[in-house]
């Protein structure tokens, strides 16, 4: 008889540290604008916080599909999240690559984005 023994895979748990303090949660003042920015050229999306993006709109040729009110920690959740549903950070660009799947995900978290419009149009057919 064949037995093999497989280790088990853990996952590790998010910790609380790693989340804004609820308390800048419930602050008023940290309530702020988040920003969803997209450029076609290196099919590029980039979430900020807080930010002009004036500056990104202009110099670096970004376009804003997004906008939602929200604190700090709101916005670490949704980098966490969009982290456990597979999307990595890239670091050296400073964003994600864009991809059909991610805009669905940052949809359906509560992100609403105007290509998202058109990525969930039906086709009626007679």
């Amino acid at each position: 008889m064949n037995c093999h023994l497989y280790k088990k895979k853990y996952v590790k748990r998010i910790s609380l540290s790693e989340i804004s303090p609820l308390s800048n949660f419930e602050s008023k003042s940290t309530s702020s604008l988040i920003y969803i920015l997209f450029r076609a050229a290196d099919n590029k999306l980039k979430i900020v916080f807080n930010k002009k993006i004036d500056q990104d709109i202009s110099n670096e040729g970004f376009k804003e599909i997004g906008r939602k009110l929200g604190s700090r920690r709101d916005y670490d959740l949704m980098k966490l999240t969009l982290k456990e549903l597979g999307h990595e950070y890239i670091i050296s660009t400073q964003g994600y690559k864009y991809s059909i799947l991610l805009i669905r995900h940052l949809n359906t978290i509560g992100f609403p984005t105007i290509s998202a419009k058109k990525i969930f149009k039906k086709k009626i057919t007679i």
